[in-house]
């Protein structure tokens, strides 16, 4: 009986604790979602594939 309400314990403050650290997780995260921020990843991922593109179109001897 002591073993099952020591395994009860240890899984109740185990999932407080982790329910506690998803909550400032996404606190953190929805800071983080600014209009400004979300421009600046949309504009930074579109220099990302114009540069991937850009290299792939170049001739392999640097050529042209």
């Amino acid at each position: 009986m002591f073993k099952r309400s020591l395994w009860f314990l240890i899984g109740a403050v185990a999932g407080l604790g982790g329910s506690a650290w998803v909550m400032a997780r996404v606190a953190r995260a929805r800071e983080a979602l600014t209009p400004a921020n979300l421009r600046r990843t949309a504009v930074l991922s579109v220099a990302d594939v114009l540069e991937g593109a850009g290299t792939r179109l170049r001739s392999p001897n640097g050529q042209g």
